[in-house]
């Protein structure tokens, strides 16, 4: 008889194998693929986002109602801006631009009154679909020299008393019988 046939099968004892190096190796490549995809997307995350810088009004400025303008930095483009104004939690004035300044008209101006404290904020503008959503510090400012309404009719015009139609003697007709 030959020799490989008179070979009995050797059984791997799992203590004697190596089995747990190559389980450890594998191990630490998928927990390391984990790794880099979690950073990656907290870097995504945080490093994708726009940074919004908000410029003008600085935050507890005092400004003449004329003199307003909103200016904020961005460090992407393409973006949809709101800008809101709130007076004690209520809403004053919505404007949408794509631009990093706005300066209101004189009927925004003219909702903001003397001495109050308004804040404002830029959001993403929510009504369009776009990559970047987000919202901004809020920052405080205050109108010293406020506008009038232009649109606003404060006294009614004068209007001249209606005379009565001067009445002219009725001429009356014979009756025919």
């Amino acid at each position: 008889m030959s020799e490989k046939n008179t070979k009995k099968p050797q059984f791997i004892n799992p203590e004697d194998s190596n089995l747990p190096e190559t389980f450890s190796q594998h191990h630490w490549k998928v927990l390391g693929a984990i790794a880099l995809l979690f950073v990656v997307a907290i870097g995504y995350k945080f490093f994708s986002q726009p940074s919004v810088k908000l410029i003008s009004p600085t935050n507890y400025q005092t400004l003449d109602a004329k003199d307003l303008e909103f200016r904020w930095q961005c460090n992407k483009s393409g973006i949809s801006y709101v800008i809101e104004v709130y007076d004690e939690g209520e809403l004053v004035m919505r404007q949408i631009t794509d631009q990093q300044n706005y300066k209101p008209d004189e009927y925004q101006l003219s909702f903001l009154k003397k001495d109050r404290k308004y804040y404002w904020v830029i959001i993403s503008n929510p009504d369009i679909e776009q990559s970047y959503n987000f919202k901004t510090e809020t920052r405080y400012f205050q109108i010293t020299n406020p506008i009038e309404n232009p649109n606003l009719i404060t006294d009614p015009p004068q209007q001249e008393p209606q005379q009565e139609p001067q009445q002219t003697p009725q001429q009356t007709q014979p009756e025919l019988d």
